[in-house]
């Protein structure tokens, strides 16, 4: 949470930059006004629901643990891709 605002900043700096692209090459002049609305609705909303809600007026902080992550012997250790055969 402490570098939301930068992430905020960058993502609408990201969205302005693509816009100002397309407005320059002339495609975003080929693209209806109700398409436009939708995407930018999309790229502005479409993020999900981030909050946490608490049921219970109790702290489980306290009683979380951590999973452990165990890697498996078996997998190759560098797989070639089919296209390399």
């Amino acid at each position: 949470m402490k570098w939301m605002g930068i992430y905020l900043l960058g993502y609408i700096l990201l969205l302005a930059a693509g816009l100002l692209a397309l407005w320059k090459t002339g495609v975003l002049a080929t693209i209806p006004t109700f398409w436009l609305g939708v995407g930018l609705l999309a790229a502005g909303c479409g993020g999900g629901d981030d909050t946490t809600t608490v049921t219970s007026g109790t702290d489980t902080s306290a009683t979380t643990t951590e999973a452990t992550t165990t890697t498996s012997s078996t997998l190759p250790t560098s797989p070639s891709p089919a296209f390399m055969d």
